[in-house]
């Protein structure tokens, strides 16, 4: 049963109908496949950029979703079912918990009430007299 090593990966882009095909053998380590998306879906080297306006994410047996980059590469081809370029907001939204999870806690204790507390009490700025001799 070859099914294992099947060697063509479905990609597809946010906001384009069209997915495309991927050998991942063709490739050694992600900077070949990312180089490869990159010119398939006409991105003209911003998803080599370090940008990261677009995220490369992919969906393992379990639909999972992880990003591209973090596991071995030899690992990733053995997972990897499909990859998906998506915005960043997007893949927030899909999977809120997961990629960073500090930054919304942060907004939820309304840090910025403390800034505006410390703003609205003019302190001392009236009480130095400067006589001018």
């Amino acid at each position: 049963y070859s099914g294992s090593t099947r060697s063509c990966t479905k990609v597809l882009k946010q906001g384009t109908a069209l997915g495309r095909s991927v050998d991942l053998c063709k490739f050694d380590d992600y900077d070949g496949l990312i180089a490869e998306l990159d010119n398939l879906f006409d991105f003209n080297g911003e998803l080599k950029g370090r940008t990261k306006h677009w995220l490369v994410v992919y969906t393992d047996d379990e639909d999972d979703m992880m990003l591209v980059g973090d596991d071995p590469w030899e690992e990733f081809v053995g997972m990897v079912r499909k990859i998906l370029i998506l915005t960043k907001e997007e893949v927030r939204r899909m999977n809120p918990g997961s990629l960073n999870s500090s930054k919304g806690e942060e907004n939820s204790t309304g840090g910025e009430g403390i800034i505006d507390a410390k703003e609205s009490k003019p302190h001392h700025h009236h009480h130095h007299h400067h006589h001018h001799a």
